[in-house]
């Protein structure tokens, strides 16, 4: 069986957090989606990520301990979040939004949610106590991670892939 871990940096911490950026990825375990749902693999095949990414991001080349990673194209996917709101207007998503879904307030309605340029902020027009179910469209990079056969004579190994972005200037 192979283990990855996905670790994901900035080329510059201090510029991305001065902008509002914003990098994250998760294996694919979507039913649906392009791992059919699982979650762990067997050596020599591949693992497929979803990597999100502020539009103020740019992707540089991934790197691996084992194996080989490459980006390819982007897919639309669906998530809903449960956002909290304790006395103020706003709170953040998990990852940048395209567009609002649906959403539903789980006991007081504070009004229609808004999500604001940086794609993560989502506001509300009433500042007060609520809770908020979201569904929302992400746009995510796809990552391939391509697992070799056996490391070192090894059949049952991890591998570490670093996910690098930069702020674009």
């Amino acid at each position: 069986m192979t283990s990855a871990t996905i670790t994901v940096k900035f080329t510059n911490p201090d510029a991305a957090a001065a902008a509002n950026a914003h990098l994250s990825a998760e294996v694919d375990s979507r039913a649906a989606g392009l791992n059919s749902g699982r979650s762990s693999f067997i050596p020599g095949s591949i693992a497929y990520v979803l990597v999100y990414k502020s539009a103020n991001v740019a992707l540089v080349p991934a790197q691996t301990s084992a194996g080989s990673f490459s980006y390819g194209g982007t897919v639309s996917v669906q998530h809903t979040d449960e956002l909290s709101f304790a006395d103020v207007a706003a709170a953040t998503l998990n990852v940048p939004a395209d567009s609002i879904v649906s959403y539903k307030w789980l006991g007081r309605d504070l009004g229609a949610p808004v999500v604001g340029v940086d794609g993560k902020t989502v506001s509300v027009p009433t500042m007060g106590v609520g809770v908020l179910s979201i569904t929302y469209n992400a746009t995510a990079t796809i990552g391939a991670l391509a697992s070799p056969m056996s490391v070192n004579g090894e059949v049952d190994f991890s591998i570490l892939v670093l996910i690098k972005g930069e702020v674009a200037a």
